[in-house]
C-alpha cells in the first residue's frame, strides 16, 4: 500500500496518530468501551504489554474479530471486536468514531500497515 504525505501530521489512506483506542475485547462486556491500546511513535502499549513496531508481524480481520499478531511474546495473537472502536488523540478531550472520514478501526489497521513498511524500508539495505 502506499501512503501519501498530505501534511499537518495526515496521510491518505488515513493512519490514526498517537493517542489512544477504546473499545472491547473478546470476553469482555462490550456494553462500556475500555482503553485497549496507546499507539506511540515506537510502539503500541495494551494493557501492560509492549508491543514494538519491530515485533508486529501484522494484523488481521475475521468474524467481528480484528487480530494483532507479535512476535514478541508466547501468546502471539491480541484479538479485538470490530464494532465500537473509538479514539482519543492527545490533545483532544472528546472520543471519535472516525478519523478523516474513515472508521477508526480501519485508520488503525492503516497505522500498522504503515509502521511496518517504514520499519522494512530502515531495514532494506541493498
Amino acid at each position: 500500500m502506499e501512503f501519501r504525505y498530505l501534511g499537518d501530521g495526515k496521510y491518505f489512506p488515513p493512519t490514526l496518530p498517537n493517542g489512544d483506542v477504546y473499545g472491547s475485547a473478546p470476553g469482555v462486556s462490550a456494553s462500556h468501551p475500555v482503553k485497549l491500546m496507546m499507539l506511540c511513535d515506537d510502539r503500541i502499549q495494551l494493557n501492560g504489554i509492549f508491543l514494538d513496531w519491530i515485533t508486529i508481524e501484522g494484523v488481521s480481520l475475521g468474524e467481528g474479530i480484528v487480530v494483532l499478531h507479535s512476535s514478541k511474546y508466547r501468546k502471539r495473537d491480541f484479538a479485538f471486536h470490530c464494532d465500537g472502536m473509538v479514539f482519543r488523540g492527545y490533545h483532544g478531550h472528546e472520543f471519535k468514531k472516525t478519523h478523516q472520514g474513515y472508521d477508526v478501526l480501519y485508520a488503525l489497521m492503516n497505522r500498522i500497515t504503515f509502521e511496518l513498511q517504514r520499519i522494512e524500508k530502515e531495514l532494506d539495505l541493498f
